[in-house]
């Protein structure tokens, strides 16, 4: 027992250790930041750019640039396409076949906002089964050292040395969480996906395999309010992605949902739960009611630096002082 949680112990230390020395070694990457400043101030509502472009009017080497449009690739940030590059919208977090989705039933509109509604994350059954697993396969260990009979069982199922035989337990049980999550989140992006277009307003999935049939036109939009549980608050604390509840008030029937049989709902109100970053999206919808898209022109090269990892996800420059009113 004693080896062991001096085991665990050394791992703690170590992973501490360790992510201390890659933060204190991670460096900004200043051509990356310059090319990605410029594509967002550039080609923020325009379609397409080249790498010649950049290249000639950042005066960078064609390979640099071409390296670094990769790496923002990867992080979701631009897209390439048949006719070009194109920059995605900083608070778009689909995959590139939703993506595409999107633009083609939106007929080529400027989406400023495009997610996935995630109950997985504050589904109580489901959150509570994740964690039952990840604390059984931790127990499993401590179970073989301090009570022999089960360290017999495993001996007699697995036919190896009873601590291993845990581990080995501990590590399938993760696999299965893990297939869990995986599962839940093919259900979320099939489902629940969320569209906010400069011009279409707000389109969303009605049912599973939809093609986005839920709308609210921009110009029907009255008010819009933020709703967050006690679980999306524990889920802002510890997760990566804050999560809450944005509620779209409308005129009458202002909302069209339609189902699988093509019956049309109308509603005054329509609720997208637990949906990534309420707050950024509250803003957005906020914008395109008044038709005024300052907010997102202020914000979109914060949010893409820090969505391409050129920036901490706290800021630590001060915002700047708002002007007294006289």
């Amino acid at each position: 027992m004693i080896d062991f949680l001096i085991f665990i112990a050394i791992m703690a230390v170590g992973g501490i250790i360790f992510g201390i020395i890659g933060y204190l070694t991670t460096r900004p990457d200043p051509i990356k930041e310059e090319i990605l400043g410029y594509i967002v101030g550039k080609f923020l509502d325009e379609r397409y750019f080249s790498v010649k472009k950049i290249s000639e009017a950042l005066q960078l080497d064609r390979t640099i640039v071409e390296d670094k449009l990769r790496e923002l690739e990867q992080a979701g940030v631009i897209m390439k396409t048949r006719k070009g590059w194109q920059l995605v919208d900083p608070l778009v977090f689909l995959t590139k076949r939703d993506y595409e989705r999107a633009l083609r039933l939106t007929r080529g509109d400027n989406i400023l906002y495009g997610a996935y509604q995630l109950y997985k994350l504050t589904m109580l059954e489901g959150f509570l089964l994740f964690i039952l697993i990840l604390i059984f396969s931790a127990i499993v260990p401590i179970l073989v050292l301090i009570y022999p009979p089960v360290g017999n069982f495993l001996a007699s199922i697995f036919g190896v040395n009873p601590f291993l035989a845990s581990l080995f337990l501990a590590a399938l049980l993760i696999l299965i969480a893990d297939a869990f999550d995986n599962i839940l989140k093919y259900i979320t992006r099939e489902r629940y996906m969320v569209i906010v277009a400069e011009h279409a307003g707000i389109l969303f999935d009605c049912y599973f395999l939809d093609e986005l049939s839920g709308y609210i036109r921009r110009g029907r939009i009255r008010d819009v309010e933020i709703k967050i549980s006690r679980i999306q608050y524990l889920n802002n604390w510890f997760g990566d992605t804050p999560v809450g509840d944005v509620i779209v008030k409308t005129v009458k029937g202002g909302v069209i949902k339609k189902d699988k049989k093509g019956n049309i709902e109308k509603t005054n109100e329509h609720r997208f739960v637990s949906i990534p970053y309420p707050r950024e999206l509250f803003f957005i919808i906020q914008s395109i009611k008044l038709g005024n898209l300052q907010w997102r022109k202020q914000n979109a090269p914060i949010l893409a630096m820090w969505k391409a990892g050129t920036r901490p996800v706290f800021p630590t420059e001060a915002a700047p002082a708002r002007r007294r009113k006289r």
